[in-house]
């Protein structure tokens, strides 16, 4: 399978013998379920997968993606939650998808992605414009994200020469200049990251390659990671934490509510290599180093948009179990008030 093919569909994962005995974190019993209040909502303008959400300013933004034929976009779509109405916003000058992105002091970055772009343009969504900063040094798809004071932090994902990536590189807003950070203890791409009491957290997704295609034929096969990784960005360390996800999550999404980390979406694979979508939410207390589970959610769905605002989540696109572009944008309002802490 081509890298674009790989990227397309997603990665076949072969699961090791050593990640089959790997014990499944405890799960709270049903007193610590949070309940999520689903609902639908108007439908984006037109099908996305692959894209980036992202809150700025009270609002949300759907940017980028592709479309239902697999062709690139720059569309910036702004909604409002409150009267549930979609607009539409300056276009992005380069049309992309898997790309890192996250907002900073009411702008929103974009880096890297597709095939060979690694171009870093911002959107300032007060003004409906954008401006083009330096290139990403190390070009990545699929790579985490966040954003904390002056710096922006890319990390991860996939290289160029098809090579899952330990790159941690960071934008310096103050002199506009990109600088290197310490490396991941090991490749990592397609997970979820998180920003929690100053550290970045990393869930999930896929590290090593274990085979790759042979004279262009079979496929990339990936090792599945449970482990939890934080970066303290003050030392410029990195160390895995005690626990582990419940279960694989690859493609997922994290957003933090309340100091409660969600995780969302993606896809998992049992011991025969079958692909599943996952409806299940987790959610982590890394207060109390417990996992909790959230209201499933009430379709599949892969490659969505995923965001939050206050209390509410909003699932933006994606592909159905068809494996076709959707419209569809889902709401969740996370019930926190009978959570023992």
């Amino acid at each position: 399978m081509k890298f674009k093919d790989k990227l397309l569909f997603g990665l076949i994962i072969l699961i090791s013998a050593s990640f089959l005995t790997l014990k499944a974190q405890p799960i709270s019993d049903k007193n610590d379920e949070i309940t999520i209040h689903w609902s639908y909502k108007k439908a984006l303008p037109a099908p996305r997968i692959q894209g980036s959400a992202v809150v700025s300013n009270g609002l949300f933004f759907y940017i980028g993606g592709r479309d239902s034929r697999h062709q690139k976009q720059n569309t910036v779509f702004k909604y409002e939650l409150r009267n549930d109405a979609w607009n539409t916003g300056v276009p992005m000058p380069t049309p992309r998808w898997n790309f890192a992105s996250a907002q900073c002091q009411g702008k929103i970055y974009v880096i890297g992605g597709d095939i060979g772009i690694s171009k870093t343009e911002v959107y300032h969504s007060d003004t409906d414009s954008w401006i083009t900063l330096l290139p990403l040094p190390t070009q990545r798809v699929s790579a985490g994200c966040i954003a904390i004071n002056d710096m922006v932090y890319v990390i991860g994902g996939w290289e160029e020469d098809t090579n899952p990536s330990v790159k941690n590189e960071v934008f310096n807003i103050k002199t506009q200049k990109w600088e290197t950070r310490a490396p991941l203890p090991s490749p990592r791409m397609d997970f979820g990251t998180v920003l929690f009491d100053g550290k970045i957290y990393i869930f999930g997704g896929t590290g090593e390659i274990l085979t790759k295609p042979i004279d262009g034929k079979g496929s990339y096969f990936c090792k599945p990671e449970k482990t939890i990784l934080i970066y303290h960005p003050q030392k410029d360390i990195w160390e895995t934490h005690e626990s582990e996800i419940p279960i694989v999550r690859i493609g997922t999404e994290s957003i933090l509510i309340d100091n409660l980390i969600f995780l969302l979406g993606g896809y998992t694979v049992d011991e025969k290599r079958n692909e599943y979508f996952l409806t299940r939410v987790d959610i982590f207390d890394p207060k109390r180093n417990v996992w909790l589970r959230g209201t499933d959610l009430p379709r599949r769905l892969l490659f969505s948009g995923i965001a939050a605002l206050n209390n509410s989540i909003l699932i933006i696109g994606g592909w159905d179990e068809h494996y076709k572009a959707t419209s569809v944008v889902i709401e969740g309002e996370c019930d926190l008030k009978n959570i023992h802490r």
